[in-house]
């Protein structure tokens, strides 16, 4: 099946009459064209009746003609002609010009080599001359010198092929012959939301960044430098201007874009337009009236719960043509559901790989490629799949809730996670650190994304249909890209034992070096929660890095042991550490070592105790390093650091 999504993405093309002789025309408005035949599925109609799932011809607001390959569906295979009636040019002479606005995918899915061909013949249809073999063209003005066909009766014929295969399919529109031009395009500047329309559901309440791309499209006869440009952000009640003025975007450029005022997602249903009102400070009325705009829809969901967190881990790859659609579905997650969705970018085989990480998501139960996601590391599906699932998950109470802590010594980082329980259980969960860095970007080509949205034919994808098949990181910077691991891709299993509502275990984890090429203002501490029999995440919680290391350490509501009550030495050990304690009650004793990765590499029961005691805890087997001891004496903990040489 063809995986391709297609989202609402309003583009624009116009045309204006002009007084030129015209010796024949035919704009299909009617929804049918006089004397014209049709063979196989060419059809009449506008973008709403041709467009299947996979073939959207957006662009075109008027009705047009069209064969939609994909909408024949996966079983046909062929193609056929669109054939003009006999065009009487005896009495004229030259210029003569023929203008046609034409559409083409040019996808060749799978390798099938879909064709399309403006054909024309002097002799009835008995032999035929081609005018042109398409590429790939989005609503393109072609305009052909017809002189050496003055004099002549012409017919004209737009030929579709799909080589043999479930393919894409093509359209035309506009079709005159004339002396002088008489479709003249008038100007055409699009706006792509960048992931903002492709689906409707939001976090109530939230102040919402609308974010855009500006597109140039250089598809007037004079085509213009934009230096400025208006944008009006519209709802029921009110309308908004913002300039966006000293830009250079060059005919066929596009700009990214940020309105600099949030709107308001608020608890009902509501939209918004977002509409190219000016260019280079004319009004779009001087050009004729030509707006083009897209909606931003939301559609609140009131009962998310604020504490429960969703984890996607994506995997994705520079050199990877599809995965634009996760780029894409992360960012309009992160941005709609703030408090819910957590996202990770794992990237695979380029500069932003991490071994561990990709190696732990690529080998999970169920991973069948790219692009993919790990939802909550219990399902794998495509990132388009994510947004209900996680909405269903996110209305749901968690079985505990997470906090974040964090130190950072002159780029150590030692970071903590509270767990807190919301029901009474016999727990058995293991706590993954994870460090992302959003805005990461380089001139180098070995950064560069690659891009099958390009040219439109797969449907619009957030502003990626009109970038190149090869494009460079500074244009879409990544984000939410999984730097580190922290406990490795299981995690610590540090959360065990028995605990009643409101126990709020605390598990320290490995100390970590932060790379000084790394920009912590950019950087997001992400805790996870996973259950350590099924692996199924518990709960995830992501927060801002200079929030975390702010915030210090959190300390659990099980009561820390006083200093005073015990002694660790000689630290650092050779193979034997001593743990000097002063119990006044007789109370179980228990020691685990982590290593630096923070896996169990010690345990040591001590039963029941009371009093002044000397513990012998054999380190003799551990190499040399850092190690966590974690002391517990019933529900009491207390964290010490040992060395081992």
């Amino acid at each position: 099946m063809k995986k391709y999504l297609l989202s609402l993405l309003v583009c624009g093309f116009a045309v204006a009459m002009t007084a030129q002789t015209q010796y024949y025309g035919e704009t299909f408005e009617d929804g049918a064209a006089s004397g014209w035949t049709l063979e196989d599925q060419w059809a009449f109609g506008d973008n709403a009746s041709l467009s299947s799932l996979y073939l959207n011809y957006g662009g075109n607001p008027t009705n047009f003609a069209a064969f939609n390959d994909d909408g024949a569906g996966g079983m046909h295979v062929g193609g056929g002609r669109i054939v003009s009636p006999s065009i009487d040019l005896t009495g004229v002479a030259a210029p003569l010009i023929l203008e046609a606005n034409v559409f083409f995918s040019d996808a060749d899915f799978q390798g099938a080599n879909e064709t399309f061909v403006l054909r024309v013949s002097v002799d009835n249809g008995t032999t035929w001359d081609v005018v042109e073999d398409y590429g790939n063209e989005a609503w393109t003005r072609k305009i052909y010198d017809f002189d050496q066909y003055a004099g002549e009766t012409i017919i004209l014929a737009f030929e579709y092929t799909d080589g043999n295969a479930w393919n894409f399919g093509a359209a035309i529109d506009d079709i005159g012959i004339s002396d002088d031009l008489v479709f003249t395009p008038l100007r055409s500047y699009d706006v792509s939301l960048r992931g903002g329309s492709i689906f409707d559901g939001v976090q109530p309440n939230i102040d919402y960044t609308v974010q855009g791309l500006f597109v140039n499209d250089a598809t007037a006869l004079e085509p213009v430098m934009v230096t400025s440009f208006e944008v009006e952000v519209a709802n029921q009640t009110s309308a908004n201007t913002y300039t966006f003025d000293n830009v250079n975007i060059a005919p066929g450029a596009f700009m990214n874009f940020d309105i600099p005022e949030s709107v308001n997602t608020g608890d009902v249903d509501n939209s918004y337009t977002i509409t190219v009102v000016g260019i280079n400070g004319e009004s779009m009325a001087d050009h004729s009236g030509v707006s083009f705009g897209q909606n931003l829809n939301f559609a609140p969901i009131n009962n998310l719960n604020p504490d429960h967190g969703v984890l996607v881990e994506e995997a994705t790859g520079a050199w990877c043509p599809w995965c634009p659609r996760g780029t894409v579905f992360l960012a309009e997650m992160s941005k709609r559901f703030p408090d819910n969705f957590v996202g990770v970018a794992v990237h695979n085989a380029d500069i932003l790989t991490v071994p561990a990480y990709d190696g732990g998501l690529t080998s999970f139960p169920g991973f069948t490629g790219f692009p993919g996601v790990i939802f909550n590391r219990s399902t794998f599906m495509d990132p388009s799949e994510i947004v209900n699932p996680t909405i269903a998950l996110a209305t749901t109470t968690p079985v505990a809730t997470l906090e974040l802590g964090g130190e950072d010594n002159g780029g150590v980082l030692s970071t903590s996670a509270k767990v807190t329980f919301n029901q009474e259980i016999t727990a058995n969960h293991n706590i993954v650190i994870v460090l992302t860095e959003d805005g990461l970007s380089s001139p180098a080509a070995t950064w560069n994304q690659a891009n099958n949205y390009t040219g439109g034919a797969a449907g619009p994808m957030g502003g990626w249909e009109y970038m190149v098949a090869d494009v460079p990181s500074d244009i879409f910077p990544y984000d939410h890209v999984g730097r580190a691991l922290i406990g490795g891709f299981d995690g610590v299993n540090e959360v065990i034992g028995e605990y009643t509502v409101g126990s709020s275990p605390s598990v320290f984890m490995p100390d970590f070096t932060v790379p000084p090429t790394w920009n912590t203002d950019n950087m997001h501490i992400v805790g996870i929660l996973t259950d350590n029999v099924t692996g199924r995440v518990v709960n995830a919680i992501s927060r801002k890095y200079s929030e975390v290391v702010a915030a210090g350490n959190v300390s659990s509501t099980e009561e820390i042991l006083d200093a005073d009550f015990i002694q660790v030495y000689p630290n650092p050990a050779d193979d034997i550490a001593q743990i000097a304690i002063s119990l006044e009650n007789s109370s179980r004793v228990t020691a685990n070592l982590l290593d630096n990765l923070g896996r169990r590499v010690s345990t040591q029961n001590f039963g029941d105790i009371q009093g002044n005691n000397t513990l012998r805890l054999d380190v003799s087997e551990l190499v040399t390093g850092s190690y966590i001891l974690q002391l517990r004496v019933d529900d009491k903990l207390v964290i010490r650091k040992l060395n081992v040489r």
